[in-house]
């Protein structure tokens, strides 16, 4: 009886041990060997706008693995995969491509969660850590100063940055030329953010999602392309968690004595780093006059003798506000037939072409006496046919 309770029991046990096995054979898995990557002072040449990594990952299961989604950890990278169904024992490659931050410094961090064969959990994690070497950078890399009043004076900030690198000497902006443009060049700063402490990291990070917490973004068939969402990890991806950043502003004044259209200055910054000696910085800027009429020049266009026809024109002022004393219009066929202060630096006036001009090209103005004694015109234009 006790021969037969023991065959009994391992026959029992060797059941659930090969059911076990498998099960577990057919659970879908993949594996990759270097799936936590780190990647210290990635050297970026000067265009450079990304760099990738690709993960070799392998189905160890007996199931055929379709992948239909990857969750990253933030929009500064982005993720493909060459094959979406992977047979058991076969291999795959997911390439993720990350975005060159020239605005930091120190290290990052970056996860991916891939999931498959529409299960809750993630079937693997990856993650990869990297630090730039930089050498050093303006920021920004253009300056665009909009719309600048003729006369006026103008200032611009140019910061030269770097990673902080131990047992290095920091480069520093040597002499800064541009044509007609005054410099004063700062120190060398650290700006590196203070350390963050354990509180301030349970404030800011957010913690990985649970199973039913976790929503799988779908993938539509035919894409490559795997699609990215929200933030999974407990390090958050912001490069200021380590960085390490010395920044020395450099100030530019200048006075806009360009005429009304487009300008560009290029600012040339010489540096002491024997990779980047010269920085290069354009400036560009639209030069205004203060007083502008929108449109420049009213055009009634074509109209019969018979017709009448009422347009607006509009006085801006682009940096004070402005009241009318006086306005007044002159030539044949036009009259002013009111104005408004739309706006503390804005007038429109309403200008009529009236009945019964007579045929031809006729040419008018409209004059304004500002407040402050300031003289504006504007030219009106119709054809009477």
């Amino acid at each position: 009886m006790r021969r037969e309770v023991i065959k009994v029991s391992v026959a029992i046990v060797l059941s659930l041990a090969v059911g076990g096995f498998i099960y577990y054979a057919y659970q879908p898995r993949l594996v990759c060997k270097e799936a936590a990557v780190t990647r210290d002072a990635i050297p970026i040449e000067r265009d450079q706008t990304t760099f990738e990594h690709i993960y070799k990952i392998r189905n160890t299961s007996l199931q055929t693995i379709t992948i239909d989604g990857i969750k990253a950890s933030c929009n500064c990278q982005s993720v493909t995969i060459t094959n979406r169904v992977i047979s058991p024992r076969s291999e795959g490659e997911v390439r993720a491509v990350f975005a060159v931050a020239r605005n930091a410094a120190g290290e990052r961090h970056a996860d991916f969660l891939i999931f498959a064969n529409k299960l809750e959990k993630p079937v693997l994690r990856l993650t990869m850590s990297y630090s730039f070497e930089l050498g050093v950078w303006a920021y920004p890399e253009q300056i665009n100063l909009g719309r600048v009043v003729s006369g006026k004076p103008v200032e611009f900030t140019i910061n030269v940055r770097q990673g902080k690198i131990p047992r290095r000497a920091a480069s520093s902006a040597q002499s800064v030329v541009a044509e007609g443009v005054a410099f004063e060049v700062l120190p060398v700063q650290d700006e590196s953010p203070r350390k963050s402490t354990a509180s301030d990291d349970q404030k800011r990070l957010p913690s990985l999602p649970s199973a039913r917490e976790d929503a799988r973004p779908p993938l539509r068939l035919g894409e490559d392309a795997l699609p990215l969402q929200g933030e999974i990890s407990r390090e958050s991806t912001s490069s200021e968690d380590n960085s390490s950043l010395l920044n020395q502003k450099i100030i530019g004044k200048f006075t806009n004595d360009f005429k009304a259209g487009y300008h560009a200055k290029e600012v040339v910054i010489h540096t002491d780093h024997p990779d980047y000696p010269l920085i290069t910085v354009p400036v560009r800027w639209e030069s205004v006059n203060e007083l502008n009429f929108s449109p420049t020049t009213l055009h009634f266009g074509f109209m019969e003798t018979s017709a009448k026809s009422s347009r607006t024109i509009t006085l801006i002022a682009e940096s004070e506000p402005i009241s009318v004393r006086h306005a007044e219009v002159s030539g044949d066929g036009f009259r002013l037939e009111s104005h408004n202060q739309t706006a503390s630096n804005r007038v429109a006036f309403v200008i009529e072409v009236t009945a019964g001009t007579a045929p031809g090209l006729h040419r008018g103005q409209l004059n304004v006496k500002l407040s402050n004694d300031k003289d504006c015109q504007a030219g009106l234009m119709v054809i009477v046919e």
